[in-house]
């Protein structure tokens, strides 16, 4: 059976779904394919190692998809029809020195990627680990008008290890890549009760968050492993300002990162998630109240589905709004 502890970054979940959790063949590839910090390498050894207690086309399938996806980020084979650009983020957010390249291989890219950071990291006497590359794949299209499409993402790590590759459908629609999507993690729970106040601590792929958790179906609840839809994330946003009172709501089983200034890659960003227990800043006040609130009565999310329409041009004073907007609930609750 999969070792959860090796395969989710958290200890928490990792924990829980040791005990709670019984995963398909499927789920268990998934599990191993969405490990934050383990490499391309040691997510083909743990899949080979499941062939001890499961067989079949299914894992010969996902182990020969791994092994190719392994051999093409290593490359340094030029073909014409394939072209290679480079990313690289801080702690999250796009770092914005690069010179505009284009490479031939991956392998190439690649290179580059550990030449800029090991660079950055001297110049700004930073942690080499703080950052992360991306490999944009493109390739030439078949259909007018001709040029070249994107259809492949690798994460890279500050040392050149390849962690993720994500396909993209190409715009003309006639090209797709082996079929990896190595992002989703959907088969594990976060397991802390409604109103727990949970973060994502600094790493080198995402921006740090704060949010408030909701459940449908607390932890303590015999069908809360069954309830695949039922744990949304509130956490403050300036991204839409459509969006009611600078609040955002997002559902945990969703496979993208709503969260601003977030790299425009898949990332299963649950394995990072961790109870919060530092102090909370000036504005956030509203996050503390609003988890008083949800303790108190989870049912005011629905209220706060209702509110989520746009409306023109809100440019307003953040914490004070969330803070107001959470007060009203409280008053609407009493």
């Amino acid at each position: 059976m999969i070792d959860f502890g090796r395969w989710i970054y958290s200890k928490d979940i990792a924990a829980w779904a040791a005990k709670n959790t019984s995963l398909n063949l499927e789920e268990q590839i998934a599990c191993i394919w969405a490990a934050p910090h383990r490499t391309l390498e040691e997510k083909l050894e743990g899949v080979k190692e499941l062939k001890s207690e499961h067989d079949g086309k299914l894992l010969k399938d996902r182990i020969e998809k791994l092994e190719i996806a392994l051999h093409r980020s290593r490359s340094d084979t030029r073909i014409y029809v394939y072209l290679f650009g480079i990313e690289i983020f801080f702690r999250g957010e796009k770092d914005c020195f690069l010179p505009d390249t284009i490479f031939r291989s991956a392998g190439e890219a690649i290179d580059a990627i550990c030449y800029h950071i090991e660079k950055a990291a001297r110049e700004e006497h930073l942690e080499r680990r703080n950052w992360c590359g991306i490999v944009r794949g493109f390739r030439r299209s078949g259909k007018p008008p001709h040029g070249y499409v994107p259809i492949e993402n690798t994460i890279v790590r500050y040392d050149g290890e390849v962690i993720y590759v994500q396909n993209i459908y190409s715009r003309d629609g006639g090209y797709m890549s082996e079929g990896i999507d190595m992002g989703y993690f959907d088969a594990v729970k976060v397991p802390y009760s409604s109103g727990t106040i949970i973060s994502i601590p600094k790493n080198p792929y995402i921006p740090e968050l704060k949010g408030v958790l909701i459940n449908m179906t607390e932890p303590d609840e015999e069908n809360f492993p069954d309830d695949c839809y039922g744990q949304w994330l509130i956490y403050p946003t300036r991204q839409h300002r459509d969006q009611t009172h600078g609040i955002g709501v997002v559902n945990l089983r969703d496979d993208y990162i709503p969260f601003e200034n977030s790299p425009d890659f898949i990332f299963p960003y649950k394995q990072l998630m961790t109870v919060y227990e530092g102090d909370l800043k000036e504005d956030e006040t509203w996050m503390s109240e609003f988890s008083a609130l949800i303790q108190a009565d989870k049912n005011c999310i629905r209220k706060i589905w209702r509110d989520r329409e746009p409306k023109k041009c809100r440019y307003i004073a953040m914490n004070d709004e969330r803070l107001n907007y959470v007060r009203e609930l409280w008053e609407k609750q009493r």
